[in-house]
């Protein structure tokens, strides 16, 4: 063997070298990003959770409330009925009151005109007044009973107003809430979110377009997979160029998320994006790896 022989033997094996050292490299910067977007996912996923107990406590507050309004409602009702009652007593109450007083009065006359009946009608009289008297009594329990079930209609009156103006509250802060998840495209359809507690079923599909942002980076990117391939809104897929497109390499390029998605197509949101690559038509997005 010559000498130049043994010099690119020698070559062959540095550079054989090289490739080796940067094959690992390569591969060991795609597990840092997997293990980078795993923990972001986890996030994501916790962040849900969160936000899902704290819309199911909130409702399960407005209902409390409610039902308690509900409550305080039916009990100033039956408050309010009674006081109709009373009302109803009382008046029947002052008319038999003016009767015995219509009668008092006759007896009276009749007294003065029938002297030889004086002591009898006075006895009648005296009788007469006794049950006014006893009428009067009940009279004035029967108004007491009234001023007190005033005093508390005008409670409960209170007690409903400040409920009210509580339950509008809650319903402020939960308007407030919904905004915030909407602002966030954050899912809250019930089936929605229990389906992202699940991993994305494994699928493999090509971008059919893409949209890019103000920096001509790629923002939006539009893919041949969609609801009957499994996918739901908030799932995430790597994008690669495959080794026939890439010299015979394949190439990690990003990871997106899944913004809306229909039966047949889908549109991600490009939440991590390769330095060294740019994702474009033609590319394939996978859940695979």
């Amino acid at each position: 063997m010559s000498f130049l022989g043994k010099i690119l033997i020698v070559a062959q094996v540095v550079l054989s070298l090289l490739f080796m050292c940067a094959a690992g490299a390569v591969f060991n910067l795609h597990v840092n990003w997997r293990d980078k977007a795993n923990k972001t996912q986890e996030q994501v996923t916790t962040l849900q959770t969160q936000l899902t107990n704290d819309a199911a406590s909130l409702n399960q507050k407005i209902d409390g409330l409610t039902q308690e309004m509900e409550s305080q409602k039916n009990r100033a009702d039956m408050e309010v009925g009674k006081r109709q009652q009373l009302d109803q007593q009382v008046t029947t109450l002052t008319q038999e009151t003016n009767s015995l007083n219509q009668q008092l009065q006759r007896q009276t006359g009749l007294a003065e005109t029938k002297s030889n009946e004086a002591e009898f009608r006075q006895a009648e009289a005296e009788q007469q007044r006794a049950q006014n008297e006893t009428l009067g009594d009940s009279l004035d329990v029967e108004i007491k009973n009234s001023v007190a079930l005033e005093d508390q209609l005008s409670t409960l009156t209170q007690t409903h107003t400040e409920l009210t103006a509580q339950y509008d509250s809650t319903l402020k802060e939960l308007s407030t809430l919904q905004k915030i998840v909407r602002s966030y495209n954050i899912e809250t359809d019930a089936q929605s979110v229990a389906a992202l507690s699940e991993p994305p079923p494994k699928v493999e599909g090509v971008v059919r377009d893409i949209r890019k942002d103000q920096a001509n980076r790629t923002k939006f990117v539009h893919i041949t997979l969609g609801s009957d391939d499994g996918l739901r809104v908030g799932h995430e897929l790597d994008v690669y160029r495959s080794a026939e497109r890439n010299n015979g390499r394949a190439k990690y390029l990003g990871r997106i998320r899944i913004w809306s998605v229909t039966p047949d197509e889908a549109v991600g949101l490009v939440v991590e994006a390769a330095k060294n690559g740019i994702i474009e038509v033609g590319d394939n997005v996978t859940t695979k790896l």
